[in-house]
């Protein structure tokens, strides 16, 4: 059965660029269904798990730290200064092409940041990597939300994920470049392959590539508690973020508001509840803050594998609770991720 594919022309760079700046050099050896590489460094007492991770934004930074297993390493195309900072501090050790490095294991402590990004020869826009761009990620979370419809034919895929029929070609060619997906026999018997690293990838890929796309606008309630009172399922919309987080698990007290309307109903559901266009101080604080935003998926009714009929589903919150940073946040998020989106689910 095929696995999913790690780049390992990049893991090849960061340890090269790695020994170029330390004079250590780090043996990789083959990685499990939780990591993709072992690192064998001298003077580390144990094997380093490294997750290798190209495309790495600061918009998508906290969602990868909670991937890297504790004690382990990321591998990326490029940490500039600031990414480093917010790696340091949150204990993830990283290297990447351009010899920028942090590692703190053991006796070893390890750390070079401000070098230039390196031009490479690799190409971004792969097949593999186009499943993971915008139009992408709605057919995977399409799949993700309804496994069944794996099979289905190329035309009801592309409806139930709102985008083009020729769309779904490129996508499960990409599916199945990067091992996600692959055919039992007949080409009409299609499966879906390591559920949670796909589920890994398009949370990663989700912040930068699709979250603001369908942003109506950010506003402010009369108080925190407000979202109590309110009802979006009379504007068939439904909660995201830190509310339908709350209703998911009863363990988070949200302070941030996602929620999504179909277009036409915004303006309804803003007079109902008082909202305000928040200003742009206030947004930079970002704290007390409700984000109204049009769905990216076509259907808001829940179905069949949906369990809260005013939230989004799991997945998307999940995606969302990461995103933040927030340690709380992602806390909750590990148990909406235990118990909707294991495989048993």
């Amino acid at each position: 059965m095929q696995g999913t594919t790690i780049d390992t022309d990049l893991l090849d760079a960061a340890l090269d660029a790695f020994k170029a700046e330390t004079g250590i050099p780090i043996k990789p050896t083959k990685g499990n269904a939780e990591v993709d590489a072992f690192l064998n460094m001298k003077g580390a007492k144990a094997k380093l798990p490294a997750k290798i991770k190209k495309g790495v934004l600061q918009a998508n930074l906290p969602v990868i730290i909670n991937q890297v297993p504790k004690l382990g390493v990321l591998i990326a195309e490029y940490i500039n200064a600031e990414m480093a900072k917010t790696l340091t501090r949150a204990n993830t050790q990283f290297i990447d092409t351009a010899g920028n490095a942090y590692i703190k294991n053991q006796n070893i402590h390890i750390q070079i940041t401000g070098n230039k990004r390196k031009q490479h020869t690799n190409k971004d826009m792969k097949a593999g990597n186009r499943a993971f761009e915008p139009t992408g990620l709605k057919v995977i979370f399409a799949l993700i939300r309804n496994p069944k419809l794996i099979n289905a034919p190329y035309r009801e895929i592309a409806k139930v994920a709102g985008v083009a029929n020729g769309a779904i070609t490129w996508v499960i060619k990409g599916l199945t470049d990067t091992g996600f997906l692959h055919y039992k026999g007949a080409k009409e018997n299609r499966e879906l392959l390591n559920i949670p690293k796909l589920i890994d990838r398009w949370v990663e890929a989700y912040p930068i590539k699709l979250q603001n796309k369908q942003l109506f606008g950010v506003f402010e309630a009369e108080n925190q508690q407000w979202w109590q009172q309110a009802h979006p399922e009379k504007n068939r919309g439904v909660w995201g973020g830190e509310v339908a987080a709350e209703k998911y698990t009863e363990y988070l007290n949200p302070e941030n508001t996602i929620l999504y309307l179909p277009e036409g109903e915004e303006k309804a559901f803003i007079l109902q509840n008082r909202l305000r266009a928040a200003k742009q101080g206030k947004i930079e604080q970002g704290k007390g803050l409700v984000h109204i935003h049009n769905p990216f998926w076509q259907d808001l009714t829940p179905n069949e594998n949906d369990v809260q009929i005013d939230c989004a589903p799991p997945l998307l919150v999940y995606a969302e609770l990461l995103a933040t940073g927030d340690p709380r946040n992602r806390e909750t998020a590990e148990m909406i991720y235990d118990k909707y989106l294991t495989p048993t689910h």
